[in-house]
C-alpha cells in the first residue's frame, strides 16, 4: 500500500476506518486515519513521515456497510456543501486537504479498501507548498459502531467466548433498526439470530452455536457434551453513545 505526495512515494504503515453513529437514528458517518513513511533519503528527514486523516467524519448516506462499495465522496474545496472538511494532512503542521475524492473500492465485515486522491497544503518549501497533489490506495480495518471486542468476550480468567459470525449480529441489528424506524417500538425485543461461537476454557476450544431469540426461549449455547461450561446469553443491549453492543452473560454452575 503506497502513498504518493507529488512525485515522492511513501509506504502506508497503518490505516483505520471507523463507521460512526447509530443506524437506529441515522445513516453512518465515516472517519479515516492513515500513516505513511518514506525511505527516500533525498527527502528532508522532517518530510519522511505523514498522517492523512479525516477525524470529524463525513456522512456516507448509507445505513449498511456493504452499500458503501463503489461510493465516491467529492470535495472541490476544503469544505463540501454540508460544511464537512475534506480532511487534513500532517507533515510539518496540520494543514487542510484543499480538494479530494474518497472512493470505496471494496468492503466486507472486517476490512475496507479505499482510494483517496486530492490536494493538500504542506507549506514547507517550493516543492511542498500549497495544493500539493497526493494519492493513495489502502486497505484498513473497518471499525463498526457496533463493536464487540474483536469480537470476543472475557468471561473469567479461564474462559473466553468468541463470536465467529459478527456480521450476522450487525445484519440483525440493522433489521431491528429498520423496524424501529417504521414505528415498531419494541423492536429490541424481536432479536432472532443464530450465533456461531467458540468457547476457550483452560486451553481447550469448543465450537457451538446458539439462537438468540429471547422472546421465545432462553439462549443456551450448545458446545457439546464434553464442554464443562454451561453458559446463558441473557441479553444483548446496544449502547450507541459507547459505540458497541454489550452482552449480558451468565455461567451456570
Amino acid at each position: 500500500m503506497n502513498f504518493k505526495l507529488r512525485n515522492h512515494i511513501y509506504e502506508v504503515t497503518s490505516a483505520v476506518v471507523r463507521l460512526l453513529g447509530d443506524p437506529w437514528e441515522d445513516t453512518y458517518a465515516m472517519d479515516l486515519d492513515i500513516y505513511a513513511k518514506s525511505k527516500d533519503e533525498a527527502l528532508d528527514p522532517e518530510m519522511r513521515e505523514l498522517n492523512l486523516y479525516h477525524n470529524n467524519g463525513f456522512e456516507t448516506g448509507e445505513t449498511h456497510y456493504l452499500a458503501l462499495k463503489g461510493k465516491k465522496y467529492v470535495w472541490t474545496s476544503a469544505f463540501n456543501e454540508l460544511g464537512e472538511e475534506a480532511g487534513f494532512l500532517y507533515v510539518q503542521e496540520h494543514e487542510d486537504v484543499t480538494s479530494g475524492v474518497i472512493e470505496i473500492v471494496d468492503v466486507n465485515i472486517e476490512k475496507i479498501r479505499m482510494r483517496w486522491t486530492g490536494n493538500a497544503d504542506v507549506d514547507w518549501n517550493a516543492e511542498f507548498g500549497s495544493d500539493v497533489p497526493f494519492e493513495t490506495e489502502f486497505e484498513a480495518k473497518l471499525r463498526h459502531p457496533l463493536w464487540i471486542d474483536h469480537p470476543r468476550i472475557w468471561i473469567d480468567e479461564d474462559t473466553i467466548l468468541h463470536i465467529l459470525n459478527p456480521e450476522a449480529l450487525f445484519a440483525e441489528y440493522e433489521r431491528l433498526s429498520a423496524l424501529y424506524k417504521s414505528g415498531v417500538s419494541d423492536a429490541l425485543n424481536q432479536w432472532n439470530v443464530t450465533l456461531q461461537l467458540r468457547l476457550e476454557h483452560k486451553g481447550t476450544s469448543y465450537d457451538g452455536e446458539a439462537v438468540y431469540c429471547p422472546s421465545v426461549a432462553p439462549c443456551i449455547p450448545d458446545f457439546g457434551g464434553s464442554c464443562p461450561v454451561r453458559l446463558r446469553i441473557r441479553d444483548i443491549t446496544h449502547f450507541p453513545q459507547r459505540g458497541r453492543l454489550d452482552f449480558s452473560l451468565a455461567l451456570d454452575e
